[in-house]
């Protein structure tokens, strides 16, 4: 009895020991956590006072509180083409938008049906294949900025929005390599079931391994709409009329051309820039987080 005893004692001794250390790791990881989140909401928040204040001044408590900031770049023509009738901040934003959208759908599927192949295709050569990809993932992007230009100036496609759509319309490697490694994760019965029902690989992709694959392929949707929703030496390489100037370009010419001040201006139409990605993450961040995890990052 008295053996029997000890041995509950030191069992609860010892769960109160296990429970103490978790809740003071638990403890410590929320102060940590919390900490840098702060560190990281720091600017935004800045940003968003100073984008209220007369001048754009970083200092709280120094200024006038006002929205004029807001004001202007929806109202006012911040553009070197006079002809230009429209907000500028709104042209960037629509002209963003239609190159964004459509390269990032296409893209997508694309990579996406690549990655079938890749992960449930079997035929000869397909890891030499695969491996050759994924070695074009060491090539930077920007070495192909000269080559591209020379093509689509011969092409007379410069000034237009086809530079920007055409490429990102073939997808990515990085993007099949991630979409590769959500597809394996699919019990090959599922496609072999269907094979025997006599359907073709389309509808297998569309029917079973899309529906199955869904936030790993919203998360890679996101990420390609947010690489080209930033992005700035492709628009700046290609287009050359302020009526054809995406976001990124918009952004700029509001900072040099502001009138409402230092910086107001400026932080303002940042701040009205960076809503339809923040929204977007926070409408579908379940999807993005677990299609990354899903994906292979852990």
């Amino acid at each position: 009895m008295r053996v029997e005893y000890i041995k509950r004692d030191v069992a609860r001794k010892t769960f109160n020991t296990n429970k103490k250390e978790i809740l003071f790791s638990r403890i410590v990881s929320y102060v940590v956590l919390t900490f840098l989140g702060l560190i990281v909401i720091f600017p935004f928040v800045m940003m968003i006072i100073s984008s209220l204040t007369v001048g754009g001044s970083y200092a709280v408590g120094k200024g006038e509180f006002s929205f004029i900031g807001y004001k202007d770049i929806f109202t006012s023509v911040v553009a070197i083409d006079t002809n230009t009738d429209v907000p500028y901040l709104v042209t960037g934003l629509k002209n963003t938008l239609l190159i964004t959208v459509p390269s990032t759908l296409l893209g997508l599927f694309v990579s996406a049906f690549s990655a079938y192949a890749f992960a449930k295709i079997k035929f000869k050569g397909r890891n030499v294949v695969f491996f050759i990809m994924l070695l074009t993932m060491m090539i930077p992007g920007s070495l192909f900025f000269v080559p591209s230009f020379i093509i689509y100036s011969h092409l007379d496609l410069v000034d237009t929005f086809f530079p920007l759509i055409v490429p990102g319309s073939f997808g990515s490697a990085m993007c099949v390599f991630f979409l590769r490694q959500a597809f394996m994760a699919i019990p090959d019965d599922y496609i072999e079931a269907a094979k025997l029902d006599g359907i073709g690989h389309f509808r297998i992709f569309w029917k079973i391994v899309v529906p199955l694959s869904a936030p790993a392929l919203i998360s890679q949707g996101l990420l390609g709409f947010v690489g080209g929703y930033n992005d700035y030496l492709g628009p700046l390489l290609y287009l050359h009329d302020p009526k054809r100037y995406t976001l990124q370009i918009a952004l700029q010419l509001i900072h040099t051309q502001s009138s409402t001040g230092d910086n107001q201006m400026f932080l303002a139409a940042t701040v009205v820039s960076l809503l339809p990605t923040i929204l977007i993450f926070l409408f579908a961040q379940k999807y993005f987080i677990k299609g990354l995890t899903n994906s292979g990052i852990k």
